[in-house]
């Protein structure tokens, strides 16, 4: 292929990301180059062109006429040269970055020890975890899969169900013997509860029982964060009773279920993919998250 060709084909990819994102900032964090590059690309296929086929202002752009017939034409011609290069890519194995978001809670070892073993299995890859108690939007943070606790709007993204998370009430066996274990929900007013601090201070948890009978039990405590995993690593000093979901409690041994006849939700989970994500990078991604959240594969 001549350079000229190579040209084109990132004038293409600059174009149909801008029409995509809907400004050249967003296309260019989704391509993970300058704004100025996007912009001269752009700018470059126009000329050859002899057309406008995107009217940009500072905030945003919008297809003219033109643009929207030569997108149709664009998304057939680069799907089709990403299909090619799939073909030869999955008989070689995963390469380049793989950026993957889970919310803080889900950090542990099952997510270390997954991760660890795909670098190992694949010397060609490169992952970037981000961790944020945010969800990411895929598009914008340039991630091939965010995972979101409750349904997200997914807007132009792929929304793909990975279960269902129950948070449960949990403390270590110290605290437990030094403030005594609570056999009924309101005992909890009486107990240091690890409050979950974002824009206001918790007060009160709200939790299901067995029967599906919601109950607002009144909490307090001594420490919040608004950060799940320093509240999680708080729970492990024997600092109070947190919250945990039921699949990541069972990573410490000195760890045991408060109040077993109740807990949180449960909350459906989700993985948020762009469009136009290749399979393979979809399927190793979302692999990697049920394996570290003990969630089959559907």
């Amino acid at each position: 292929m001549s350079h000229l060709a190579i040209q084109r084909i990132d004038e293409l990819v600059a174009f149909r990301s801008t029409a995509q994102e809907g400004s050249l900032s967003a296309a260019a964090k989704s391509l993970r180059i300058p704004v100025n590059q996007v912009s001269r690309r752009l700018a470059k296929l126009e000329e050859r062109l002899g057309v406008v086929l995107i009217a940009r202002t500072t905030r945003r752009s919008r297809l003219t006429s033109e643009g929207q017939l030569f997108l149709e034409r664009t998304r057939r011609v680069l799907e089709e040269l990403e299909a090619a290069e799939l073909e030869l890519l999955d008989g070689v194995g995963p390469t380049g970055v793989l950026r993957i978001a889970v919310p803080t809670v889900f950090t542990g070892k099952p997510m270390l020890d997954q991760l660890v073993s795909t670098l190992r299995a694949h010397p060609t890859l490169e992952i970037e975890l981000l961790v944020r108690d945010v969800p990411l939007d895929p598009i914008t943070d340039g991630c091939d899969a965010s995972v979101v606790v409750g349904r997200p709007d997914a807007g132009r993204c792929q929304l793909i169900p990975l279960g269902e998370v129950a948070p449960v009430l949990v403390a270590t066996r110290a605290y437990l013997a030094r403030a005594g274990t609570p056999t009924e929900p309101a005992q909890l007013i009486d107990h240091q509860c690890l409050l979950f601090t974002d824009t206001e201070r918790q007060t009160h948890w709200q939790l299901f029982d067995g029967e599906g009978t919601t109950h607002q039990v009144p909490v307090g405590g001594r420490f919040g964060s608004d950060n799940s995993r320093m509240l999680r690593d708080a729970m492990y000093a024997g600092l109070g009773i947190g919250v945990l979901p039921d699949r990541v409690m069972h990573e410490r041994t000195d760890v045991v279920r408060v109040l077993p006849g109740y807990r949180m939700g449960p909350f459906d989970l989700y993985a948020l993919c762009p469009p136009g994500a290749r399979p393979s990078r979809r399927k190793l991604a979302l692999s990697i998250i049920r394996r570290a959240l003990d969630m089959s594969d559907p």
